[in-house]
């Protein structure tokens, strides 16, 4: 009979799953088991200088852990200097008009609209920031300006309180003769009026001047989750042209106290190269995020220990190892590291399959894990493949790094296009072969070679190219939501 997952976690000192989420945005104690890579304080800098750069990592790595762990080193808990945090990970407003009209003056006006609010719910939370902020009416003017510019006509703004004395200064300064009663927001339109035909380097410049008004050394614009949009995933091409404008534009990502942070794919960073886009490891500093097996081992330590914690003091683990869930013989961690293939996203999720397969059949609370679980769920957590239009093979939505040679790229793209059914041998020679010989083995040779350039690791691996006498090859174990 079955026993409930947090029944059993209990029994075996933990107060709550330590792997059921593997995405970063949903972990509020990620600081506590956050792994840093010795370059992390560069990636990081230093709110005082701030200077953008980029963090490449495939999807599962770990970008956004970083950007979250940046936020919070460097924003409001910072117990010096903080910088204004501003997180962009959504991109339906910028790609509203399709690809093709995606501007850097859009992605000026998305920043400078994500920085307003995110300056506005700063002095909302703070009394001291507020009190410093409003020493100065033109500090909120300028700020509802911005509001009113970045986020458009109809939108809902937060209300606008300027002191009664101060209205006559700032009408005078925008030229403005209205009745008391309209005379606030006709100022508003004036700022507003203003930021529309202003240069982006003074809009900038006012942005960053705000955030410092109100006790932030700098602006952190932290950007991420660029190839999850239903037009980028899987594309790199797509995903290139949504973020060029904004990456290229060194007015933008150099200006004096405002820094861009970008944690992007590893497979855009080669023609980001090509293409001098930024001209990035020239004036833009670039970090690769690789996990080792010490990485992951160390990951997967802290976690264990964190959520096993004795006491409501925070005293040591009592679960240090994987291990020490299952039985004796099975070497549980270097197990899960080595499935996890660099990717901690993958080993987080494999812990916890792991975990719930042997609740299904455990009927003892007390009950270890046993080696033939682990064996069950690694055949059935084999990573999806899917080709895509330039002939990239991704698994697990990781771009891999081989380019096919010509033969096992027919081949597969054959497979592909036939993936809901077996092709025979004749067929899939009549493809490779259609002008010259082939010797009786060539096609075995090819299927053989193809399967290694897939899984470098493995020897004529069938993981995605089934095989059966009588009926043919098979693709399997692949990505595609329309099959």
């Amino acid at each position: 009979m079955a026993v409930r997952i947090q029944r059993w976690l209990e029994a075996q000192g933990f107060s709550s799953n330590p792997f059921e989420f593997w995405e970063a945005d949903r972990e509020t104690t990620l600081s506590s088991y956050f792994v840093r890579a010795e370059w992390f304080d560069a990636l990081r800098g230093d709110t005082k200088r701030p200077r953008s750069a980029v963090l490449f990592a495939p999807r599962g790595h770990g970008k956004s852990s970083h950007r979250l762990e940046i936020a919070r080193l460097c924003g409001e808990a910072s117990a010096t200097d903080p910088a204004l945090i501003v997180q962009i990970t959504e991109y339906d407003w910028i790609m509203a008009e399709g690809l093709e009209r995606v501007t850097s003056q859009r992605y000026l006006q998305y920043v400078a609209r994500r920085a307003a609010l995110a300056l506005w719910d700063g002095l909302q939370r703070s009394q001291g920031r507020r009190a410093a902020f409003a020493a100065d009416a033109r500090h909120l003017l300028r700020l509802h300006g911005l509001l009113r510019w970045s986020a458009g006509a109809g939108a809902l703004l937060p209300q606008l309180d300027l002191p009664a004395a101060d209205l006559p200064a700032l009408a005078l300064q925008y030229r403005l003769n209205a009745p008391p009663d309209t005379l606030p927001e006709a100022l508003v339109d004036a700022a507003a009026g203003y930021y529309g035909h202003a240069q982006q380097t003074e809009i900038l410049g006012d942005l960053v001047q705000l955030a410092q008004a109100a006790r932030y050394a700098s602006i952190y614009v932290l950007v991420d989750r660029v190839d999850e949009d239903a037009l980028t995933e899987h594309n790199t091409d797509a995903t290139l042209r949504l973020i060029q404008p904004l990456i290229s534009n060194l007015h933008m990502i150099e200006f004096p106290g405002l820094a861009f942070k970008f944690f992007l794919p590893d497979h855009i960073g080669e023609a980001m190269l090509q293409q001098r886009v930024s001209r990035i490891e020239e004036r833009v500093p670039t970090y690769t995020l690789t996990w080792h097996d010490s990485d992951l081992h160390e990951l997967l330590a802290l976690r264990l220990r964190y959520y096993s914690r004795l006491g409501a003091t925070g005293d040591i683990g009592a679960v240090n190892a994987f291990q020490d869930l299952c039985e004796r013989g099975c070497d549980a961690d270097a197990m899960l590291v080595a499935a996890a293939q660099g990717s901690p996203r993958r080993l987080i999720m494999l812990a916890n399959k792991v975990i719930e397969a042997h609740c299904q059949v455990a009927d003892d609370l007390e009950s270890k894990i046993g080696a033939a679980t682990f064996r069950d769920k690694f055949q059935s957590s084999i990573p999806r493949l899917y080709l895509d239009s330039a002939g990239y093979i991704w698994l697990d939505r990781k771009r891999q790094p081989t380019q096919l040679t010509k033969l096992p790229r027919k081949l597969l793209e054959f497979l592909w296009e036939n993936r809901t059914r077996y092709v025979s041998k004749d067929e899939v020679e009549r493809v490779l072969y259609a002008y010259g010989e082939r010797t009786p083995d060539a096609l075995y040779k090819v299927v053989k070679r193809l399967r290694k350039q897939i899984e470098p690791r493995l020897v004529n691996s069938k993981n995605y190219i089934d095989f059966v006498e009588g009926h043919g090859y098979r693709l399997q174990n692949f990505e595609d939501s329309s099959v």
